[in-house]
């Protein structure tokens, strides 16, 4: 028998599959990492959107009937409000006196035309038969 002598280390093929396993591993994190990051501007957005609309239907239930219907701010949000007679759940002695009114705001990024966010509130108002 012939004595070869033993040499420490990893062969060639050893080393080419610990590579490929390492190498799958990095493709798999960096799509979580991808989606996550893509999730986190989504969700910002999306908060930023329902921030700037529940900002408009508070100003326009406050200061109406002053702020247009329709309008844009800093080129970024345009929206629009839309009004309509609210259903009445429930008769009082209140209801020849006030109007039951749901205001929606309905606002659009700009850059992002098919993604809008709406928001709706009902609200009273004073009947303008008296």
């Amino acid at each position: 028998m012939i004595n070869r002598p033993l040499r420490s280390g990893f062969t060639l093929l050893e080393s080419m599959a610990a590579f490929a396993i390492s190498a799958i591993a990095l493709v798999a994190l960096i799509a979580i990492v991808t989606q996550s990051v893509g999730g986190q501007a989504t969700s910002t957005r999306q908060y930023a959107d329902a921030s700037f609309a529940r900002a408009i239907l508070e100003e326009y239930i406050v200061t109406y009937p002053r702020l247009p219907r329709k309008g844009m701010y800093k080129q970024v949000w345009q929206w629009t409000i839309i009004e309509r007679p609210a259903e009445r759940l429930r008769v009082s002695q209140f209801d020849s006196d006030f109007d039951l009114v749901e205001v929606a705001v309905r606002v659009t990024r700009v850059e992002l035309p098919t993604s809008a966010f709406t928001l709706k509130r009902v609200v009273a108002r004073r009947s303008s038969v008296d």
